[in-house]
């Protein structure tokens, strides 16, 4: 009697052990066909606040300034201080990027 459990149990892992490799295999399969469709482009969009341009008087010379809220002001010295903001796109793995379009 003993005998029997212990082979209907060892019987039931192996069923269990053949269907989860069979589900995993499919779903493997699913993947490599899906990934060798190619969707030839990504967009994604970036919102801002409204920009704001105040007047700065440094002695005699009047210059504008332009802000954004969470977008702080970088450039290299001598040239004008622009709001930047920084973006990442997670791309697929060995994808080459054949162009940038930017519209605003």
């Amino acid at each position: 009697m003993m005998k029997n459990r212990y082979r209907i149990g060892r019987r039931s892992i192996q069923v269990i052990s053949i269907l989860f490799l069979l589900i995993v295999s499919l779903f493997s399969a699913m993947s490599s066909v899906s990934s060798g469709m190619t969707n030839n482009s990504i967009s994604t969009t970036y919102s801002f606040p409204p920009p704001v341009i105040s007047t700065l008087t440094l002695g005699d010379e009047q210059y504008d300034q332009v802000s954004i809220q969470e977008a702080p002001c970088s450039g290299n010295p001598g040239e004008p201080l622009l709001p930047t903001k920084g973006a990442y796109l997670l791309l697929p793995p060995y994808t080459k990027v054949a162009s940038i379009i930017i519209t605003g």
